[in-house]
């Protein structure tokens, strides 16, 4: 019986030893990882105060932004709403706005473009100059 008992106790023991070098092994994979991040189309937040001015092809899905600024669509720029939009955050004395220039495409698709009336003395108009294109489809709303 001791024999038994000293053959269980190796099994054991190279069991622990196997499950804490492959524990081991995953733990360095995982901190090796890059983080996992959300596509925020170059933004660093949905929530952004300033002007925001796309010069390269960005495409945003899923996701509503907040913007304290104007949206300006330069040259051969083009911003992709897919399945969310943008609000303007604006009162009667910071009126911001819209402005896609020749070359430029704002492509809308199941999203929203708004001014926000949850402030103190809300400009509800949204200012708007396109003179490339304005896409919108699948119930986008201006």
């Amino acid at each position: 019986m001791s024999d038994r008992a000293n053959w269980n106790g190796k099994a054991l023991s190279l069991m622990i030893v196997s499950l804490m070098a492959v524990g081991g092994l995953l733990g360095v994979l995982y901190a090796t990882a890059p983080p996992a991040r959300a596509d925020t189309c170059g933004q660093s937040s949905t929530i952004l105060t300033g002007n925001w001015v796309v010069t390269t092809p960005q495409t945003c899905s899923g996701m509503f932004f907040y913007l304290d600024g104007g949206l300006y669509i330069r040259g051969a720029g083009s911003l992709t709403l897919v399945n969310g939009g943008i609000s303007f955050v604006q009162d009667q004395t910071h009126v911001h706005a819209l402005f896609v220039d020749a070359g430029g495409i704002l492509a809308l698709t199941n999203s929203t473009l708004t001014a926000s009336t949850n402030t103190l003395n809300p400009y509800v108009r949204l200012v708007a100059t396109v003179n490339g294109t304005l896409a919108m489809e699948s119930d986008s709303v201006l």
